[in-house]
């Protein structure tokens, strides 16, 4: 009887010890299937990354090429936000932005449209929206009507800073090419 208690025993000691492995091995396999999930969304996160990130160098380059003018002018004072550089336009042209205090006098400065060959179509005034007199950005206004152009012919708007002094070190001229409607 005691042989056939040890059996009994040994055979549920065998058994529980199989149960912990196939339990433990399903469990290892199990974690081993899911490292590997995770890995492939990890892989495949990177890739959405490097994907994303070349993305983003491309848009900044378009960006900073076409900003790159924009960044200019802020050295020297101004911010044109409507139209954009290289926009379509049409009369009547309604012209926004900011400019420091520096460009104004008396609240105004000039604004000229110039078709491709350099001929004036329009001059007028932007138009300070708040106190003139600042150190700060200013925002501006400006309304144009000019004559029809040949549509898809260029010509730029040209800012010149308002200079009482009349001496060449303190004129500021800005040029946005444009495009006719």
């Amino acid at each position: 009887m005691k042989f056939l208690k040890d059996n009994i025993f040994i055979t549920l000691l065998g058994l529980l010890a199989m149960i912990f492995l196939v339990g433990g091995g399903f469990l290892f396999w199990s974690e081993g299937h899911r490292g590997k999930e995770l890995l492939l969304e990890a892989d495949k996160q990177k890739i959405q990354a490097q994907h994303l990130r070349k993305e983003q160098e491309k848009t900044n380059k378009d960006v900073l090429g076409e900003n790159a003018q924009q960044l200019a002018w802020l050295e020297v004072g101004i911010k044109i936000t409507a139209p954009l550089s290289g926009a379509n336009i049409y009369s009547p042209l309604e012209i926004e932005g900011e400019a420091k205090g520096s460009w104004y006098f008396e609240g105004i400065f000039a604004v000229r449209l110039l078709d491709a060959e350099g001929s004036e179509l329009d001059l007028t005034h932007a138009i300070a929206q708040s106190h003139w007199m600042s150190e700060d950005f200013v925002p501006f206004k400006a309304t144009m009507e000019f004559p029809a152009q040949p549509s898809g012919s260029y010509g730029y708007l040209v800012f010149n800073n308002d200079n009482p002094s009349g001496l060449p070190s303190n004129s500021k001229e800005i040029r946005l090419p444009i495009k006719f409607k």
